[in-house]
């Protein structure tokens, strides 16, 4: 519901990758589209993943913005919100954690799902520290088309912290993320185990 106690109703559809950051020329007439048609949110998807310029990986790292992607996300936000349509914006699907970033064997993540971050993303420590980097960085940003950093922004309707992602696939998928991680998540478990009934009798 919105403030005023409308019942809110949201027509959505989907843009990926590239097409987050369409040229300003193109954002008009997309926003224009969207609304003739009734689209009311956008789901702005994959904004930061490896096959996304948003985040400048020529550097060696992952913690660094493209300015120019990120000038023409501000862009197409400003007329999405013009038009009454508001934004689900993702913040983590297939991101490419470096070895520079100080995650273990970063280099190593492929860009296909299954040597990707998937899983390992949701426990391990850096890769946690870097989504809290990435989220704030980005959540505080000041849109200088809106004049509001997007936390403030009540064009933002849905937020999504991560993307079809859980440490469940590893049961799954046998060959999801690299061995280090997957060996990890055993550490941890069998850690765990050990400090809540200290021997295999007291488990049973």
């Amino acid at each position: 519901y919105f403030e005023d106690g409308t019942r809110a109703r949201f027509f959505v559809t989907n843009v990926g990758g590239l097409d987050c950051a369409p040229e300003k020329d193109q954002a008009r007439v997309i926003a224009a589209r969207l609304a003739k048609y009734d689209v009311n949110m956008l789901r702005l998807h994959s904004l930061g993943d490896c096959w996304y310029p948003l985040i400048d990986y020529s550097s060696g790292t992952s913690q660094e913005f493209d300015a120019d992607t990120l000038d023409r996300v501000d862009y197409f936000v400003s007329e999405l919100k013009m038009r009454g349509i508001y934004v689900y914006l993702d913040l983590l699907d297939c991101r490419w954690f470096r070895t520079a970033d100080g995650v273990k064997h970063g280099d190593e993540f492929t860009h296909n799902w299954q040597g990707s971050m998937k899983g390992a993303s949701i426990f391990d420590e850096r890769m946690i520290e870097l989504q809290k980097d990435y989220a704030t960085k980005l959540l505080t940003h000041r849109n200088p088309y809106t004049g509001l950093s997007y936390v403030d922004e009540p064009a933002i309707a849905v937020i999504g912290t991560t993307n079809e992602n859980s440490i469940f696939y590893f049961f799954n998928m046998s060959d999801l993320s690299l061995p280090y991680y997957r060996d990890e998540l055993q550490r941890r478990w069998n850690r765990w185990l050990a400090s809540k009934y200290g021997n295999r009798l007291r488990w049973r």
